[in-house]
């Protein structure tokens, strides 16, 4: 998954608690599939989340509000990262 993948090349936090998620950040869903989703997170606001996303990097989903749960229908959460930590990190 890249979030996991990111966390260990550049050895920022990976958090897996959705009530820690923050904009500009880079999560990860497992969809029962191998290849899983992953979207960017614009904003987050108390109880929703906004992300841009594609599939495949061929088809543009486009920006969805997703409730701030765990899962997400048959999505669940994997994993997030956040950019910021990212950029902290090599100031």
């Amino acid at each position: 998954r890249l979030a996991s993948g990111v966390s260990t090349a550049y050895g920022i936090p990976l958090y897996t608690d959705i009530s820690q998620l923050r904009a500009n950040s880079i999560i990860s869903y497992d969809t029962g599939t191998k290849a899983g989703h992953t979207a960017y997170v614009e904003a987050v606001g108390n109880d929703y989340y906004v992300i841009s996303h594609c599939g495949s990097g061929k088809k543009w989903h486009g920006i969805s509000i997703v409730p701030k749960t765990q899962s997400v229908g048959s999505a669940r959460v994997v994993g997030f990262v956040c950019m910021d930590d990212l950029i902290a990190k090599e100031q």
